[in-house]
């Protein structure tokens, strides 16, 4: 560092190297000065300094569940948000924003609370779909948290819905196929017809036998 005077400053740089099972809080870091006065007495002052421990947070975001497969559908969705970093993120909201590709029906914010690393949580949400673009309903989020130092943040992100015509979604058995419901017509109209023309033979058979 060389000779400093009185009221005057100087900087000291070090590089440190922070274990990953290091916890993200303030840590005191030890730390020994030595000098010598303008008498040529040497001196050691042993003292400590924080340092700030921080990581980014990550996370994982994925639509857990749907009822929504084809356009002009009113159903739920179900989003999740998992913690895969180290840091905690606190005070989860989870938003999903208007959009001219669907409606949001009721709320549109879902809280989550505290997420721990390895911890996730869903929000629910009713939605109505608009309009598809290449097949997918694309949802769009916005996510707010604090970290451990009460900073807060804001993450926007999408997640697609997938959209079917109505012969996929019939096929796949997400929606009730129309042939099937012909049939089952069919099958009740010729059951009451049977009715019928049993209970008409057997009122002229007994007429018969009155004759």
């Amino acid at each position: 560092m060389g000779t400093v005077y009185g009221n005057q400053e100087s900087d000291v740089k070090y590089t440190f190297f922070v274990s990953s099972s290091t916890p993200l809080a303030v840590q005191a870091l030890p730390v020994v000065i030595t000098y010598t006065d303008n008498t040529g007495s040497s001196h050691t002052l042993s003292t400590s300094i924080g340092v700030p421990v921080d990581s980014k947070a990550s996370y994982f975001a994925n639509l857990e569940d749907t009822k929504i497969y084809m356009t002009g559908q009113k159903g739920s969705i179900t989003a999740s948000v998992s913690n895969i970093g180290q840091p905690e993120m606190y005070h989860v909201t989870l938003q999903l924003l208007p959009s001219s590709d669907y409606d949001v029906i009721g709320s549109t914010t879902s809280y989550l609370g505290n997420l721990q690393s390895d911890d996730f949580e869903t929000g629910q949400f009713m939605v109505y779909s608009k309009n598809a673009q290449n097949g997918n309903l694309p949802l769009n989020f916005e996510m707010k948290y604090t970290d451990s130092y009460g900073r807060q943040h804001t993450e926007n992100f999408t997640l697609n819905n997938t959209i079917y015509n109505k012969t996929e979604a019939a096929r796949l058995g997400l929606v009730a196929s129309g042939g099937k419901s012909w049939v089952v017509l069919l099958v009740i109209v010729i059951i009451i017809g049977g009715i019928w023309y049993f209970n008409r033979r057997r009122k002229s058979k007994m007429k018969s036998l009155k004759g």
